[in-house]
């Protein structure tokens, strides 16, 4: 069972496995100097024999003004990154496991 990832040794950014089910994985991904919830839900659609995967990430801001209007700009920076996994993950799956 892998139980993290080194995502980018020197920046110190780490993806840390913190618990599994049998329909999600939670994790944080770990920077220099904050810790982001994020995580993997699976839901199976019975009638349509398929399954959706969720990726998100749970990030908890103070009441500050800057911290809510930057808010806005981590969808910007972070919806392509999630999006561009999701879909690597789906070819990967469609194609026998080979993503490349």
């Amino acid at each position: 069972m892998i139980k993290g990832l080194v995502l980018d040794e020197p920046r110190k950014r780490y993806l840390v496995i913190a618990r599994t089910k049998s329909d999600e994985v939670t994790a944080e991904y770990r920077l220099s100097n904050k810790k982001i919830l994020t995580g993997w839900r699976v839901a199976e659609n019975a009638e349509s024999n398929s399954q959706t995967v969720q990726w998100y990430m749970d990030f908890h801001l103070r009441w500050y003004p800057w911290e809510k209007f930057s808010s806005v700009m981590f969808e910007r920076i972070y919806h392509p990154q999630l999006q561009q996994g999701l879909d690597k993950l789906k070819r990967f799956l469609e194609n026998g496991h080979d993503a490349h």
